[in-house]
């Protein structure tokens, strides 16, 4: 069973025909509108807006006009008022505890009391909560924590846009339902690649169990190349996205010039593996052994990164496929292809919330 941040309150009554998430960043929104047929899933439009510098930092509001302006421009482009949102996994707590046997309608009250006996001001928090194992003693439970305050700034500022929010949703857990199938139940570490930084999360059976963000993006790699070829951004991005870490005639050096900062990206998923690893015994239902590390984001696609972490981490590394288990390519080819996939993830697990 999932929930969802503000899922039980009125806004969870109102339901529409098309489903959108909206992805907000730092520096920019992504939104992506999906729609079922049959039992397939595919993507009807997609499309992004860039934030200026100053308007957030770190998942926290600072000029709330701006972002206002920002989105009521989107609203513009977007035929229904009615979104689900992300928040930033930086502003979202996440544990794991242990509920005594209850009837599963009283399992968020139960939740609730639990919290406010074991959290200080645990008023000024909303909670979510995901199950993650059921038996004779009760349950386990994924539990989210968020400060209120945060989502009422993304609530007043959607509103005075012209939006009407149905969810607000830690981002890895909108990831996970976008590049994991509803019918695995394993254990697998996704790594979402952005601009200025990344952030990494171990799931279960769709669940995120941990989540972490740390300082390396797609633009530190741009300016490293900006500096090193003498060329400008736009070229850097091109060659980014064109090389990556290959070689070529033209630029043999391109693998010596960007491994200083991928190697950081490397460091950073190797310590985390082995950190899981090294603690799975202390709560055998849930640490199982990661099976898979899935790249998403808008960097993730850059040539060679993922094979050149195989290598190196002696662990299978690929880009998430995100529409493989939502579509058939024999009835639909998406109108997104996978670099805009891997983009777009977050605001795609977003709106496959409204079809669940």
């Amino acid at each position: 069973m999932k929930h969802t941040f503000y899922k039980r309150s009125w806004l969870s009554r109102i339901f529409g025909t098309r489903y959108i998430g909206l992805d907000i960043s730092d520096h920019y929104i992504r939104y992506a509108e999906v729609k079922k047929r049959d039992t397939f899933v595919y993507p009807v439009s997609y499309g992004k807006y860039k934030i200026p510098n100053g308007v957030i930092s770190s998942g926290k509001i600072l000029n709330s006009e701006s972002l206002r302006k920002i989105l009521t421009s989107i609203r513009t482009r977007i035929k229904t008022r009615y979104v689900r949102v992300s928040i930033p996994s930086g502003h979202v707590t996440l544990f794991t505890a242990h509920i005594k046997r209850v009837h599963q309608k009283n399992l968020n009250k139960t939740i609730q009391a639990q919290l406010r006996s074991s959290i200080p001001n645990a008023d000024k928090f909303l909670f979510d909560f995901s199950i993650l194992t059921t038996d004779n003693d009760g349950y386990d439970v994924q539990v989210y924590l968020m400060p209120k305050i945060v989502i009422q700034g993304y609530l007043d500022v959607l509103r005075q846009s012209g939006f009407t929010p149905l969810t607000f949703e830690a981002n890895t857990e909108a990831l996970s339902r976008a590049v994991i199938s509803p019918q695995d139940d394993g254990t697998h570490m996704l790594v979402d690649i952005g601009d200025h930084e990344s952030t990494l999360s171990i799931v279960k059976n769709r669940i995120p169990l941990y989540s972490s963000t740390f300082d390396f993006g797609g633009t530190a790699l741009v300016n490293t190349i900006k500096e090193k070829l003498s060329v400008d951004s736009e070229r850097a991005e091109y060659i980014k996205n064109k090389q990556g870490v290959g070689k070529n005639d033209m630029y043999e050096d391109m693998p010596g010039i960007l491994l200083g900062h991928i190697s950081l990206l490397r460091d950073e998923i190797n310590e985390h593996v082995l950190s899981w690893s090294l603690e799975k015994n202390d709560s055998e239902k849930t640490r199982t052994a990661i099976n898979k590390i899935m790249l998403s984001g808008p960097h993730a696609g850059i040539p060679g990164l993922a094979e050149y972490l195989t290598v190196s981490l002696r662990r299978d590394v690929e880009p998430a496929k995100i529409w493989d288990h939502l579509l058939s390519f024999d009835e639909r080819i998406p109108q997104m292809n996978r670099k805009d996939a891997l983009a777009y993830a977050t605001a795609i697990g977003l709106a496959l919330g409204g079809l669940e």
